[in-house]
């Protein structure tokens, strides 16, 4: 051996072993102690899924008629996980539970929702629930554990069944390894649904937003913003009592109705008065179609309910409505405007109008695990 390449074989026999230590299956992630869980075969390769030593789970519980200040922090929980939220739905012998898993001296997610009897159910009066994570990718390796010790505290409280109504695939980079972990977990799917969403981030400019619409909606809405349609924000109680009633008829019109009462819709502005907003679209100074969108994160939106009704347009507002909702959520430095699910038992014809519009179609998972079985 050349003289000058021996002086660097202790040096390169120390780089070789630490490459093994550090990929064999003693490897360790972050300084912690790791072992392979599980091996899921994906085609031709193996994924190998590192189960980390158990964190630490802290719980805060509120019983029905309970007055408690919600704790810190909380800007990344979902307004459906929301201590307030749910204390509004809360019946008697119902209590509102929060899990926040910690690791490595970080918070690094959080599970929320209403135990009674013996179940636990994320998204309880609500579309979803979901776990909340506190950044936006977290490590895969870090969920097995966070979704076992979730699993293992709610057992130790009694609970026997749990149900997660998991977010919409579009409102973070987690929610699909989410979904992952928690089926090889042994959740088993309970209802899946279609959910539509407009990809917000994906539009630089409103005119972008009308490039990606097929050449029919698109005709519509060029033709719609030649009338003389205004979005506003409704302000004063008449104000919401009118765009209310314009959904009102709207519903009433499909043979069906508002499952939200105006009263239980302004309890919940009260409470959250920078989450809840009504926009109203008015034509000639008559609100002639309507929207009720949810700040459900910081930057991704749900419309709860929109329509149109009271006027003699020749042409549906609904296609101008959702372009000023998009320009209404790119001002604001939004990602996402979720439009709602579809059911199996839905009528497809509000699928294709979602779809008219340029939104994505993704899947809306509800999760069920029998902690005992």
């Amino acid at each position: 051996i050349p003289a000058g390449v021996a002086g660097w074989l202790p040096a390169i026999s120390c780089l070789i072993r630490r490459v093994v230590e550090r990929f064999g299956r003693k490897a360790s992630l972050d300084g912690q102690k790791a072992s392979v869980s599980q091996s899921l075969l994906w085609g031709d390769a193996i994924m190998f899924v590192y189960q980390r030593d158990p964190g630490e789970v802290k719980c805060f519980s509120m019983a029905w008629g309970e007055k408690t200040d919600e704790p810190i922090p909380w800007n990344h929980l979902s307004l459906y996980n929301r201590a307030g939220f749910c204390a509004l739905n809360l019946q008697s012998g119902q209590e509102y539970l929060r899990l926040d898993y910690h690791e490595d001296g970080r918070l690094i997610g959080s599970l929320c929702g209403v135990r009674f009897d013996d179940q636990f159910v994320s998204g309880y009066s609500a579309g979803f629930g979901g776990i909340d994570m506190v950044r936006d990718p977290e490590e895969l390796a870090r969920l097995p554990a966070m979704i076992s010790a979730f699993c293992r505290h709610l057992s130790a409280l009694g609970v026997r069944q749990m149900r997660i109504r998991c977010k919409p695939e579009g409102y973070s980079t987690n929610e699909t390894m989410l979904h992952f972990v928690l089926l090889n977990a042994g959740f088993s799917i309970l209802e899946c649904s279609l959910n539509a969403h407009l990809p917000v981030d994906a539009y630089i400019s409103p005119e972008m937003y009308i490039q990606k619409l097929a050449s029919p909606p698109r005709r519509c809405l060029k033709h719609g913003l030649k009338e003389n349609f205004v979005l506003r924000v409704a302000e004063s109680l008449e104000e919401w009592s009118t765009g209310y009633a314009v959904l009102e008829s709207n519903r009433a019109q499909k043979g069906r109705r508002l499952s939200l009462t105006l009263d239980y819709i302004m309890r919940l502005r009260q409470i959250f008065p920078k989450n809840i907003a009504l926009f109203l679209l008015t034509h000639e100074e008559s609100v002639i179609a309507a929207a009720l969108v949810y700040d459900v994160t910081r930057r991704c939106s749900q419309v709860m309910y929109w329509g149109d009704a009271q006027h003699a347009l020749s042409h549906s507002p609904m296609n101008v409505l959702a372009y000023r909702l998009v320009e209404q959520a790119l001002g604001q430095g939004g990602r996402l405007l979720d439009l709602g699910a579809t059911t199996p038992q839905g009528n497809p014809g509000v699928l294709r109008f979602k779809q008219s519009v340029a939104a994505r179609v993704g899947l809306r998972f509800t999760l069920q695990h029998d902690l005992h079985g």
